[in-house]
């Protein structure tokens, strides 16, 4: 996957690679490269900093939201590539992943929405067809598979807001005041909500055999 990038005078084309079941390349390491080429006004190297750092994680949280693998890459191009645009200003109130995260749910809604508008046009009788789970890949286990879909099940017990919440918190592994920069919610009740979310999938995947 590519991603371009234009300012006056220039086109820029970077590699993004992404894996979907595994963590970015970088994760290892802290921003501090990121932060570097940030202060030396170097902003193709932040962003390319920033892509090798975050970029699967980036495209997971597209992925979990718009739940379409194709869309989920034309999205994560929209998010570093405003992100490039935005660096001039960018203030460091929260990390990296956060802002790049806060970027991305609103391209997702926006996309979302646009989905929600298509589809109004659409007959109600029209079947749609199923879209694979991109996570599972061939080498996954049956007993994977079957957790996986039973997490996915129970996660669709709670509503949107929550969902968005819980994957946050425990895949986007964000902290309680970045879910809370993003969301524009108080962290503690933000930790409330979450805390009560998790009882309701336990219960669920007792219910379908699967150990919390």
């Amino acid at each position: 996957m590519f991603v371009e990038f234009r300012s006056p005078g220039y086109w820029n084309r970077y590699s993004l690679v992404v894996d979907p079941s595994g963590r970015d390349g970088d994760a290892g390491r802290s921003d501090e490269e990121f932060r570097r080429a940030l202060v030396a006004g170097d902003f193709r190297a932040a962003v390319a900093s920033l892509m090798r750092r975050h970029g699967t994680g980036v495209y997971r949280f597209c992925l979990h939201l718009l739940g379409d693998r194709a869309t989920a890459e034309d999205v994560l191009q929209l998010v570093f590539v405003q992100a490039f645009e935005a660096l001039p200003s960018y203030e460091a109130r929260a990390s990296a992943l956060a802002w790049l995260l806060g970027i991305a749910r609103h391209r997702c809604m926006d996309t979302l929405k646009g989905q929600r508008h298509r589809l109004r046009v659409v007959s109600s009788d029209a079947s749609l067809p199923e879209v694979p789970d991109p996570a599972e890949g061939g080498d996954t286990t049956v007993s994977q598979r079957e957790r996986q879909k039973a997490l996915r099940e129970c996660l669709e017990e709670l509503s949107s807001a929550v969902r968005e919440l819980v994957y946050l918190r425990f895949s986007a592994e964000l902290s309680y005041d970045e879910i809370a920069e993003l969301s524009g919610e108080q962290a503690g009740t933000l930790r409330v909500r979450i805390s009560r979310a998790l009882p309701v999938l336990r219960e669920c995947l007792e219910r379908k055999g699967m150990a919390a």
